[in-house]
């Protein structure tokens, strides 16, 4: 027993340490291993200005300040995936930080305040693990605001993460490999141990990456998107929202368009149209269905479908030939434009800065509009 209770304080005191997890492409440089409930796998820290991004200790990109805002700064904590992450951008064209940029420019000297804003996305996070972030790591920001930027493809499984029954799977390139329970113990015990136990996460996760070593995920290749398990996922935006009821930060649920989709008249779809007709229908109605799900846990919702209107998909993506899932420089501008007319909303109406929203003549313009 002592011994037992030995190795699981060394469990839990590791529980830090890097852990490369393998795809067929071999080991990742790039993210491990974290035993973290709900997280499975996060970027390695890189605070190298020699690295871009650069990934803080606290495992967010290009920031390292201070655990809470400094006196006279406002905090907006972002969570996301990879468009809210900006692969493939530079720094300073990553969208929070063009916001940030903004709101100063707009507000900061008026209102008395320098606005800061930190990107804790991940790429190809799900639902479950940026809910996680927030809970393990963005929480402890205090924010003033923290914006959940939901992309459609946060309902379907990460490469690491674990089916709505609590089975654990890795998500190789090739398909999902499920491990039942692997040491065949009760399905309760399982769950319990999977949630308290350091020791028992570690043995797992690497009985895990045995199998992805070796190749067993290609025989059970399963297509990530599931409608069932994407509506299972949902629930983890309660956990977010209670997580930020709890925290006493106000949470918005902000609904991103598709890249892909600009331009493309997804509600004439017909039977015979092209496939990105059906795919653009389907992230509409996946983004709609998170936010009705918001709105029902009264969280605010921004609705950010109309940044690209006008424009086609080859104007605002990062490539048309090989990425035309992420904003280049153009379509993030154009997202910043969408989100600037919810933020100057809600500073000059609904936040903590709102007393001084005489000062602004963009909150003047705005409580005219709104009839104040």
């Amino acid at each position: 027993m002592t011994g037992l209770l030995a190795a699981e304080l060394a469990a839990k005191f590791h529980e830090e340490k890097l852990y490369s997890f393998r795809h067929e492409t071999g080991p990742s440089p790039w993210a491990r291993i974290s035993l973290l409930p709900g997280l499975y796998w996060e970027p390695v820290p890189c605070p190298n200005p020699r690295c871009l991004p650069v990934i803080s200790e606290q495992g967010f990109v290009d920031f390292n300040g201070p655990p809470e805002p400094e006196a006279g700064t406002f905090r907006i904590t972002f969570l996301g995936d990879s468009v809210t992450y900006g692969g493939w951008i530079s720094s300073d064209f990553k969208y929070p930080r063009i916001i940030e940029r903004r709101l100063n420019q707009e507000f900061g000297p008026a209102m008395g305040v320098r606005f800061e804003t930190v990107n804790t996305a991940v790429p190809g996070y799900n639902i479950e693990q940026i809910a996680a972030v927030y809970r393990h790591k963005a929480r402890a920001l205090r924010s003033h605001l923290v914006v959940y930027a939901f992309n459609s493809n946060d309902l379907t499984r990460s490469r690491i993460t674990r089916r709505p029954n609590g089975d654990l799977i890795i998500v190789s390139f090739n398909g999902i490999q499920s491990l039942e329970n692997p040491f065949g113990i009760g399905e309760g015990l399982h769950q319990e141990l999977d949630a308290y136990s350091s020791l028992y996460r570690l043995f797992v996760f690497h009985l895990m990456l045995n199998k992805a070593a070796r190749g067993l995920g290609e025989a059970a290749a399963k297509s990530d998107w599931d409608n069932e398990f994407s509506r299972l996922e949902l629930r983890h935006l309660d956990t977010l929202a209670e997580d930020a009821r709890e925290a006493r930060q106000p949470l918005v649920f902000a609904g991103l368009p598709a890249t892909r989709c600009a331009g493309v008249n997804w509600t004439a779809v017909r039977p015979g149209s092209p496939k990105i007709e059906y795919d653009c229908r389907f992230h509409a109605g996946t983004v709609r269905m998170a936010a009705r799900k918001a709105a029902a846990l009264e969280t605010p919702v921004w609705n950010l479908e109309n940044a690209y209107a006008g424009r086609q998909a080859d104007e605002i993506v990062v490539h048309a030939s090989y990425d035309r899932d992420h904003p280049n420089d153009l379509g993030n501008e154009l997202l910043v434009n969408e989100y600037m007319k919810y933020l100057r909303a809600w500073l000059c109406q609904e936040s903590p800065l709102r007393d001084r929203a005489a000062r602004v003549p963009a909150c003047t313009t705005a409580l005219t509009a709104a009839g104040r």
